[in-house]
């Protein structure tokens, strides 16, 4: 049996909660000590980045597996623009 976790998780001062497999959640805190992002940060990154139709848990796979893709084909990974870098009317 796969283990999940919840954690909430803050979004644009709004809280939500994901549930993620384990080795997701350990894969994300990897990506934030790579980075120097708070969890939030990233997610909430991740929240902005994805289209409408797209789930918070499924869009943060995506992006984990994205990212370790790019490591491994010796590519710098990209990191979905933060709020202070987007324009909102």
């Amino acid at each position: 049996m796969i283990e999940h976790r919840t954690r909430n998780v803050m979004i644009g001062g709004r809280r939500t909660s994901i549930r993620l497999e384990v080795a997701f959640w350990e894969a994300l805190e990897e990506i934030t000590k790579r980075e120097g992002l708070t969890f939030n940060m990233l997610v909430a990154r991740i929240a902005i980045a994805r289209t409408s139709e797209t789930n918070l848990s499924g869009a943060v796979r995506v992006f984990i597996f994205g990212y370790f893709y790019s490591l491994a084909h010796q590519r710098v990974p990209s990191l979905p623009l933060g709020y202070e870098s987007r324009t909102y009317n």
